[in-house]
This record gives C-alpha cells, structure tokens and sequence, in this order.
C-alpha cells in the first residue's frame, strides 16, 4: 500500500474515532519508516533476530526483539516467531518462499492462545481453532 493511500486511511480513522493526537502521529510515522529498521529484503540468507526501531514512536517498543527466523533471497523462509515488546510471542507460523504455508498460531500479549490454522499462500484455509483469553471459543 502507498504511503499516501496509508495516511488517508490514518486520517479517515481519526475522524471517525476519538485517538489523541499523539496516537496519531505514532500512526504516521509508522507508515513512512516502519516498525523495524532492517528490512527483510536486505538481509543476507541465514538467521536473523530483528528488533523494532530504535525510534519507534511507542517507546515501550523501542530496540526491542521483534521477530526472528531464517531469511533466503530476501525473503521469509521457515519457522518464523513474532513477538510483542514484552517478549511473548504474537504469531508462530512457517513461510515458504515469502509465503505463509502451513500452521499459524495467533496469541494474546500474555502467551495465551488466540487462534490457530492452517494458511496456503498468506490465505487462512480450512477450519481454525480461536480461544477468548485462554478459553476455547469457536472453530471457524
């Protein structure tokens, strides 16, 4: 997505919700520099643990470990795990060639899980399992 195209979406949310203007500007830089400062597709093949920005305007977030996992020609490959700043996991899944293909599980910010499936090219597939705080929900 375009930078203009995000913040147009940024500014069609502020109008619509009552965000501070601190949030907002948050919003903003996020979607001009990002959440980390190394980019996946400048990376060398091998392993690697990324950290968020050093700038990002949540401080909370700031160098902290953002997700690790193996990069090849510039891409995602294998097991990746992402994390919330106060090191829990937020998302485990595999990629294969940049895509996501096979199980992903979703988690709360304190380790419970949130929901979990199987996923084909980025797209969910089949049924998945969701959980509300650590109980079980649903299956979708």
């Amino acid at each position: 997505m375009s930078t203009t195209r995000c913040l147009l979406m940024i500014l069609l949310v502020l109008c619509m919700s009552c965000i501070s203007v601190k949030e907002v500007e948050g919003a903003l830089w996020l979607a001009v520099h990002g959440e980390t400062e190394e980019k996946i597709s400048d990376l060398p093949d091998g392993e690697h643990t990324i950290h968020y920005s050093k700038s990002h305007p949540d401080e909370r977030w700031r160098g902290r470990k953002w997700g690790e996992g193996e990069v090849k020609n510039g891409r995602r490959e294998g097991r990746w795990v992402f994390y919330f700043p106060n090191g829990f996991p937020k998302k485990k899944t595999t990629y294969d060639r940049g895509f996501i293909n096979g199980m992903t599980t979703y988690y709360y910010n304190r380790g419970w899980l949130r929901s979990r499936g199987m996923q084909l090219r980025s797209q969910r597939v089949g049924e998945w399992e969701s959980w509300e705080w650590g109980e079980a929900s649903d299956v979708r």
